[in-house]
């Protein structure tokens, strides 16, 4: 989980390595904690601003791999 994000930055780019940073970070709050701080967010609108985050994040990963040869 630690590791994860380091390898993603260097392969892409170092804003998805901040938005998996970021995503677990919220996700450990969410499951660990029933008083979760979102950085003042609604839990709704957290879920849907990762949603979107989420997307440019495959966008680009399919983008890296068609670059590379893979079919995706």
């Amino acid at each position: 989980h630690k590791t994860l994000p380091t390898h993603v930055g260097t392969i892409l780019r170092t804003v998805y390595q901040d938005l998996l940073v970021k995503w677990r970070e919220m996700r450990n709050a969410v499951d660990y904690s029933p008083n979760t701080d979102l950085k003042g967010m609604a839990l709704k609108d957290a879920a849907a601003q990762a949603l979107t985050e989420a997307r440019a994040f495959l966008d680009a990963v399919r983008v890296y791999l068609t670059q590379r040869g893979v079919s995706v």
